[in-house]
């Protein structure tokens, strides 16, 4: 090929790559160019650009779970969580035990999220960010008691001799409301009255922010002479159980006294003593005498006057009081004491 045919061929390559196309004596003369074996670069069609890289790291969401109280009406819980994949808010999922109680969606500016969701009984709360697009969802848990049934404190319980009752103080709040609820008072198994938990204890409301201070109770109802059997149940409202105990008491509701024995006297003989006494009782069930090595039971003694009781193995040098009383199971005890020393060789020489 001559000079002029190389540069014609050279200005005919330029022209097919930029596609200039001004004045060339023979424009037709460039194209057999293309139909050689190794064409220039300008004759090689075009072809797309290459995919971009993938994305760096996982691309799954982060989420906290900051705080966990119980309010009234449900469960109240707050955090935070973003997806990388997306600028708009995602949705978090709150379980209890496993279970999903609801769903909340977090502000796309601040990341938070916060609300109140229906409550089921459980000791774990969890939060999970819904994944979007690439990477998968994150759950992070607290471990949280949630309650549904009614709880609270039964404080007392009390005899009222004069007027024949039962009485029993304390608080119960229901955590479904912050409203007073009603309780259940049963005495020996059987429902002995009913009350409402509406008197004022501010350090219930402190200890529980969000249900107010009326909560306390104050309740008496009538019972028989005798020991006795007391619980309370509080009575449910919404979720959980009917009712709930709160707890169970025992209680005496006793007579008074059994006239006191008087002149109590003790005669100590060895190692023996003799305890006497004046019976002033007649309904008395029987005698019992303790102090000295347990508990003595005597048969009634019919109408009053003197009794006494021996007693042997005393050691001696050593100091002992005995009680003895008049008993009667419906009846309070006031019993008469006297103290002694034995005397006179050990009975229990080693």
């Amino acid at each position: 090929m001559g000079t002029k045919s190389r540069f014609v061929h050279a200005i005919s390559a330029v022209i097919l790559a930029t596609g200039f196309v001004g004045a060339i004596a023979d424009p037709a003369a460039a194209y057999p160019l293309c139909d050689q074996p190794d064409p220039p670069l300008a004759c090689e069609a075009p072809t797309d650009p290459p995919p971009p890289p993938p994305p760096t790291g996982t691309g799954s969401p982060n989420v906290s779970l900051d705080s966990v109280t119980r309010q009234p009406g449900g469960l109240s819980v707050g955090g935070t969580g973003f997806d990388p994949n997306t600028g708009s808010g995602i949705q978090i999922q709150i379980s209890i035990d496993g279970s999903t109680v609801g769903t909340l969606v977090t502000n796309p500016s601040t990341k938070a999220y916060s609300g109140i969701l229906p409550a089921r009984a459980g000791s774990q709360v969890c939060a999970t960010a819904v994944n979007v697009g690439a990477g998968s969802s994150k759950t992070v848990c607290r471990a949280f008691t949630v309650r549904v049934n009614p709880f609270g404190s039964f404080d007392e319980v009390s005899s009222e001799l004069l007027r024949m009752r039962v009485r029993v103080k304390g608080w119960l709040i229901d955590p479904d409301t912050a409203n007073p609820i009603s309780l259940y008072m049963y005495i020996d198994g059987r429902l002995a009255g009913a009350g409402l938990s509406s008197l004022y204890r501010p350090e219930v409301g402190t200890a529980n922010p969000g249900y107010g201070s009326a909560h306390g109770f104050d309740l008496s109802v009538p019972a028989d002479f005798g020991t006795h059997y007391v619980c309370l149940h509080g009575i449910n409202v919404g979720a959980g159980d009917a009712t709930a105990l709160l707890g169970c008491k025992t209680v005496s509701l006793l007579k008074p006294a059994l006239p006191k024995p008087t002149n109590l006297t003790a005669t100590v003989v060895g190692t023996s003593v003799t305890l006497s006494w004046t019976d002033n009782a007649v309904d008395e069930e029987q005698y019992r005498i303790s102090g000295v090595y347990g508990l003595r039971i005597l048969p009634a003694h019919s109408g009053t006057g003197p009794m006494s009781y021996q007693i042997g193995g005393l050691v001696p040098g050593i100091t002992y009081c005995a009680s003895v009383v008049a008993y009667n199971s419906d009846h309070a005890e006031d019993p008469a004491r006297v103290c002694f020393t034995g005397v006179g060789p050990d009975p229990w020489p080693y």
